[in-house]
């Protein structure tokens, strides 16, 4: 299990992303994830000595200390490079969508639908962060969640597939809900890939938000685009990491764009009883 300092430092962190994707994606998304946050936020703090005498530590939120998003001016745009703190990491991408959800869109009040958004996305937010992994985006009807940045563990691979399968299993009881307004039936498309990323902060002149960039996170999203509904497609790094811990089903070469060879991919088919590596 991580230190509490450890956890508390990566809840921040989550926290703050929210904060200043705020004013992209709009309240009615951020305060879901934010609520949940702050509930793990605030059980974390009464978990440490010296808590004040309300029973609560007293801290700094890390998104104080950010710059605050702000229209880009010229010289801002110009200097934005001397801003950009990244590193190379090592990291397990997940996306997940919902399959036909331009379909059902079009068959339900815009209001319906956002409240679908808000349900859809609070399980996937609450699924990732009980992995410990980090939401980096909101896209629409998907979600873009990374695993190894900012926090790092030994086994993110493992912890990515892990979420996948509480992911897809959420979709039941969603499903239960949303039954009587919607006739539809409610699936996920997932891909999964782990690459090495260029992780960090982006400067002032861009939000501040903290963003990974490569490769690896294309072919995750190619790999999400490619899945069935209710199917989650795994890239070769992340199956050769965790084949022991979990069955696959092998699959014909993808063509993907910008690629001369066809690249090999697997679906997730489940975790193997007693083979977790996860730290309890």
């Amino acid at each position: 299990m991580l230190a509490v300092d450890d956890q508390i430092h990566h809840v921040e962190q989550a926290i703050a992303v929210q904060e200043v994707i705020r004013h992209t994606v709009g309240d009615a998304l951020v305060e879901p994830a934010l609520s949940v946050l702050r509930a793990q936020l605030r059980v974390l703090h009464t978990s440490l000595p010296g808590n004040s005498p309300n029973g609560r530590a007293e801290y700094r939120p890390l998104y104080a200390e950010l710059p605050q998003s702000r229209p880009a001016g010229p010289a801002t745009t110009r200097h934005a490079a001397t801003h950009v703190a990244s590193d190379r990491k090592q990291v397990t991408i997940l996306f997940a969508d919902l399959a036909n959800f331009t379909e059902i869109s079009e068959r339900h009040d815009s209001e319906v639908i956002r409240e679908l958004q808000i349900d859809l996305f609070e399980q996937l937010t609450t699924v990732v962060h009980q992995y410990e992994g980090f939401v980096e985006k909101f896209i629409g009807d998907a979600i873009m969640a990374v695993f190894g940045a900012p926090l790092s563990h030994h086994d993110d691979c493992e912890r990515a597939l892990r979420a996948a399968l509480t992911i897809r299993e959420c979709i039941v009881p969603l499903n239960k809900r949303w039954r009587a307004r919607i006739s539809d039936n409610l699936a996920l498309h997932v891909g999964i890939n782990t690459g090495t990323v260029v992780a960090g902060y982006l400067g002032s002149a861009l939000g501040g938000a903290y963003m990974v960039t490569g490769y690896a996170v294309n072919l995750a999203a190619r790999l999400q685009h490619l899945a069935q509904p209710g199917q989650i497609l795994v890239g070769n790094d992340t199956y050769c990491v965790t084949r022991s811990a979990f069955g696959f089903q092998p699959l014909e070469p993808i063509g993907v764009k910008g690629k001369r060879e066809p690249v090999v991919a697997f679906e997730l088919l489940g975790a193997h009883a007693g083979q977790s590596s996860r730290s309890k």
